[in-house]
């Protein structure tokens, strides 16, 4: 069965016209998904970082990578995902802040829902305005 999966992810890589070739003919997914990716075409990093964390799931960069995609195009569930799956194949204090950042975010917008529908007078409406204002103010 892994062989059959094996020769299927060769057949695909082989079929896409717009992949690279290096001198030994073998194809540079890694370089492609940051080509795609650092020139803003999003779908087509994250389809290369996709093909890579199957190729290799236990390997911690293009986990990462495919997180910081997900994470510049606002998809923090996907992101936060993308990052965990990347601690499972090590500790790496970069994969960690982006993490943090990413659940931040995600905390900051769960207080602004909690906000708007808690009726005004409830104590709890203050004191999440309170922990978003400093929030904010700390530039988070």
């Amino acid at each position: 069965m892994r062989k059959l999966a094996v020769l299927l992810f060769c057949a695909v890589l082989s079929g896409c016209a717009i992949l690279n070739r290096d001198d030994n003919g073998s194809v540079d997914v890694a370089e492609q998904a940051r080509r795609a990716h650092s020139e803003g075409r999003f779908s087509d990093a994250e389809y290369y970082y996709q093909a890579l964390t199957r190729a290799y799931p236990e390997t911690l960069d293009p986990w990462f990578q495919l997180g910081n995609l997900y994470a510049e195009n606002n998809r923090l569930e996907d992101a936060q995902q993308a990052y965990r799956q990347a601690l499972k194949y090590g500790d790496n204090p970069k994969v960690l802040h982006n993490l943090g950042l990413v659940q931040l975010q995600q905390g900051i917008a769960t207080l602004q829902q909690a906000r708007r529908q808690l009726p005004a007078d409830d104590p709890i409406h203050d004191h999440t305005r309170q922990y978003l204002q400093l929030l904010l103010e700390e530039g988070l």
